[in-house]
């Protein structure tokens, strides 16, 4: 009798020498089938969601800052530079923080922190702070897309505990480069 005639199967019948059912079996074409369109979906998905995140992110990106953003960005700069409580410089340090890499704005404050921490060697009780906030203004004339220029007058007062605090305006042109993060480039008394 055979495998056939009594209904039992043999290890090969139905498959192929590796153990696997053969390739057009209907369970196989149906598993391929649903493994196909699932991912066929899959793709689709990853497509429109890519498609999508940089639509958005694009109409997102393409504002930055906003010149009121720069006026602020400036102002909070400027008032970071002027404030010295105590004899701490901490301050001025993290106006430092928003100057741009290689900058001659870095070196100049660098050198302005130095000075005021040797003056407070000689006075402990150094205070400079900003009376009032600060003015400032576009300069809209020599504004590029590399650079932008800012005017800028604050009052500052100044004291040491002995005397009454002196007070002193000062202008300056703060000059900033633009992008999602401006910094500053360039510090000048006008």
């Amino acid at each position: 009798m055979t495998a056939k005639q009594t209904g039992v199967r043999s290890s090969h019948e139905g498959s192929t020498q590796s153990g696997f059912t053969q390739a057009g079996s209907p369970r196989r074409r149906r598993l391929g089938f649903v493994v196909g369109l699932t991912l066929g979906a899959a793709v689709v998905l990853v497509v429109v969601g890519s498609v999508w995140v940089v639509v958005t992110h694009r109409d997102q990106g393409d504002a930055g800052p906003s010149d009121a953003d720069y006026v602020a960005f400036a102002r909070t700069f400027a008032v970071d530079v002027a404030t010295v409580t105590g004899g701490d410089v901490s301050q001025p340090r993290a106006a430092l923080t928003r100057t741009c890499e290689g900058s001659p704005a870095r070196g100049q404050l660098q050198a302005n922190i130095t000075d005021t921490e040797n003056a407070i060697t000689n006075s402990p009780n150094l205070t400079t702070k900003p009376v009032g906030t600060p003015e400032a203004t576009i300069d809209t004339a020599r504004r590029t897309d590399t650079e932008v220029p800012l005017d800028l007058t604050m009052t500052v007062a100044i004291s040491d505990y002995v005397g009454e605090p002196t007070t002193t305006t000062r202008e300056f042109l703060i000059t900033l480069r633009p992008g999602t993060t401006p910094c500053v480039w360039n510090v000048a008394g006008v």
